[in-house]
């Protein structure tokens, strides 16, 4: 039996994330047609606000910092 809200089915589909990087800094144009994982996406947020992840285990994306 699934929890309300629980949408994770075990598929690729469920595990997908998309992101979509907007703003000064950011450049244009520039799509990233590449798999990269979910964990990737903290230490990349909190490179570009400026903030340490130090304990995150993903990788930093580089298209967007």
């Amino acid at each position: 039996m699934r929890r309300l809200g629980d949408n994770r089915t075990g598929d690729a589909l469920s595990r997908t994330t998309w992101m979509l990087a907007m703003g000064p800094g950011i450049r244009e144009n520039v799509v990233v047609d590449r798999a990269v994982e979910s964990i990737d996406l903290v230490p990349t947020l909190t490179q570009r606000l400026g903030l340490n992840a130090r304990f995150a285990q993903g990788h930093v994306l580089r298209e967007v910092v």
